[in-house]
């Protein structure tokens, strides 16, 4: 039937056929099946469901194809140098690209009755059943969907995670971070095994925040607890192989889920993003001897502390003292396109009275785009670590510039895939020895 019509007749009968089939497909899908098994599940409703007519096998695989596609952005949606899809009504379509910014698109919908249909079908294939309100929904192929209703018609924004996030050496070879902050970042995430920073990375949206936690994962433990916990699951946990992924919804708010966290024996846990009452159960539980890591919404390291300390967190001054590294990132305009980069690195000092002790922030060059000096003062941590193992700082200090050789060395030898970089840093932290000589190094 369909494959008989004219280009015009079938896109008709084709969204005739989708607005009717639609409502059989409501509860039907879930984010973990695959394209196939989602085209058999309509393929069966085609044949058994009366209102369909006699169609052939070929007509049925081609309007199935047809409801799981997301036309008219499916392009934008396929191609990874695309991070955000923005659909305001009936005006033009906009994308977010990865080097070249906001870009206006030739796309858009001509009526909203037509967006209203695609907005039906996101919520379908997405598993969910209501439609009213505010819509946070994940799509099959790491896409994170918000939707707004509006008098200007339904406002759409789909954000296209990586499929295969960025590595810590793919960040130093973009020139987001250099080979001894690189380094740094190892010994902050790992404490030498004894005594791992708790951390907070700050940015506005879009300046890589996510990127760069997923890229410390390479740095976890192999067999440490790690409980997640996101309002969309964007982290990438495939190298962590003892991982909670908990996600907040209506009746489970991230507060909740971090106090519960506790009880599920975590090494560490792991914050999407902090906003709100969970700050304080998330310093509870580094007072408790768990290692903590999130990613808040602030351009600078000390309004960091500054939102922390106000509502809707209200964290007490002396407990900000648990937090031992603020991480700062940041997106620029360099000529047409866009460069991610680590901007601030600070450790926490303690407390006197109510202002927290920082060290002095590395100034961040953008021309020659890397942290051009290192920050005074920044012994903090390697003091903590120093007393935490026994070793002097002369020694931690050593043991940084051999990591940074051997990060450097992988680099060169190309092995910068996270998974690759996960199974080395844990025959490392095994056997520095052996590790090295896997790639051509001695130890020092």
């Amino acid at each position: 039937m369909l494959s008989s019509l004219q280009n015009e007749d079938r896109a008709l009968m084709t969204k005739m056929l989708q607005r009717r089939l639609l409502p059989h497909l409501r509860g039907k899908f879930h984010l973990y099946q695959s394209n196939e098994e989602r085209l058999e599940i309509i393929d069966e409703i085609l044949v058994t469901e009366p209102g369909f007519g006699d169609m052939t096998k070929a007509a049925r695989e081609l309007l199935a194809k047809d409801v799981i596609s997301l036309a008219p952005v499916d392009e934008y949606a396929d191609d990874t140098s695309v991070e955000d899809i923005m659909i305001n009504g009936t005006a033009p379509i906009y994308v977010y690209h990865e080097q070249l910014g906001m870009v206006q698109t030739s796309r858009r919908f001509t009526a909203l009755d037509e967006l209203e249909f695609f907005v039906e079908k996101l919520i379908t294939l997405s598993g969910k059943l209501e439609s009213d309100g505010i819509l946070d929904l994940q799509l099959p192929g790491h896409l994170r969907v918000n939707i707004v209703r509006s008098p200007y018609g339904p406002q759409v924004t789909i954000r296209r995670m990586k499929e295969i996030p960025p590595s810590i050496l793919d960040l130093v070879a973009w020139q987001a971070l250099d080979m001894k902050t690189a380094a740094e970042l190892w010994l902050y995430c790992d404490g030498l095994g004894v005594r791992p920073a708790n951390i907070f990375i700050g940015g506005a949206p879009g300046s890589g925040k996510t990127t760069l936690l997923n890229a410390m994962f390479s740095f976890f433990g192999a067999h440490q607890r790690i409980v997640t916990i996101e309002e969309t699951l964007e982290l990438n946990t495939n190298t962590a192989e003892n991982c909670a992924r908990l996600e907040v919804n209506e009746s489970l708010g991230a507060d909740v889920l971090v106090k519960n966290s506790l009880r599920m024996r975590p090494d560490r846990i792991i914050v999407g993003e902090v906003r709100g009452a969970e700050a304080r159960h998330l310093l509870t539980a580094m007072n408790i001897g768990a290692c903590c890591m999130g990613t808040i919404h602030t351009d600078t390291a000390r309004n960091i502390i500054t939102r922390l300390r106000n509502p809707p967190m209200s964290i007490p001054t002396d407990m900000l003292a648990l937090l031992d590294v603020l991480i700062v990132v940041k997106a620029f305009k360099d000529g047409t396109r866009i460069h991610r980069a680590v901007v601030e690195i600070v450790e926490t000092g303690g407390v006197e009275g109510e202002v927290v002790l920082m060290s002095e922030p590395q100034v961040y060059n953008l021309q020659e785009k890397h942290l051009s000096e290192r920050a005074a003062g920044r012994t903090h941590f390697r003091d903590r670590v120093a007393r935490a193992t026994g070793r002097s700082g002369k020694e931690i200090l050593q043991e940084l510039a051999q990591r940074e050789k051997v990060l450097k060395t992988l680099l060169e030898l190309e092995i910068r895939s996270m998974p690759h970089i996960a199974q080395f840093i844990r025959d490392y932290n095994e056997n520095p020895r052996g590790a090295m000589e896997k790639i051509g190094m001695t130890e020092e």
